[in-house]
């Protein structure tokens, strides 16, 4: 007789582990209480995990870009190039706002929703396609995390190829944010990890700079 092995009740123990790892973190991030990157990211799929360290926003920095960009209950975000989905999901666990997250790669989008799901996250929700198409104007807040530097790496260290990695095509995304980031309504807050890629037009006050993780995090308020 096996014993201090906790089954389902299909016998799967592999089943039982996760589902407690799940709640675990789901509790720990709204209690605000320590979660590490490498536990957060073992809930992706494996092919999610490599890109972690470079692409997806730390635990950490996702916390305090929420605290920044969400200080009322009734808060609305928009994370631009959400990626995962790791900044609206932990910012839904762990604040009261509503956090949406635009992506144009539909895997991408088909892995935040499920992440979101699996954790419980339900003021968390994701757009599959192009950010500029969207009203920024509807949000009360911004997230950026370099948005248009991938097409800047090198080909190995990019998350994937569907997209344009042109130098063109990164010179017109830069452009469409500056023309949307000039519409903006006063008050509208935007936090920026890891630099923006380009300077904020005018209109813009630094309020906060942090290290957050493994980059600086600023927040900005629109004059």
């Amino acid at each position: 007789m096996t014993q201090g092995l906790n089954l389902s009740a299909d016998g799967n123990l592999e089943d039982d582990a996760r589902a407690a790892s799940v709640s675990r973190i789901a509790n720990a991030l709204r209690a605000g209480a320590e979660v590490s990157d490498s536990a957060f990211d073992a809930l992706l799929p494996r092919r999610y995990r490599w890109p972690s360290q470079r692409h997806w926003t730390p635990v950490v920095a996702c916390r305090d870009a929420a605290a920044w960009l969400a200080p009322e209950p009734d808060s609305r975000v928009l994370d631009v190039g959400s990626g995962i989905g790791k900044l609206c999901v932990i910012g839904s666990l762990a604040t009261a706002a509503t956090f949406v997250g635009i992506e144009q790669r539909p895997h991408l989008v088909t892995a935040a929703r499920a992440l979101a799901s699996l954790l419980d996250a339900n003021t968390a929700s994701f757009l599959c396609g192009d950010a500029f198409a969207l009203d920024w104007r509807e949000y009360s807040g911004l997230y950026f995390y370099n948005p248009f530097a991938e097409p800047l790496f090198p080909e190995p260290m990019r998350i994937d190829s569907t997209l344009d990695h042109s130098e063109a095509g990164h010179d017109l995304a830069v452009k469409r944010l500056l023309d949307k980031l000039v519409g903006l309504r006063r008050g509208t807050r935007l936090v920026v990890y890891h630099d923006l890629g380009c300077a904020l037009p005018d209109g813009f006050e630094r309020i906060e700079e942090k290290v957050s993780g493994h980059s600086s995090l600023e927040l900005w308020i629109r004059n």
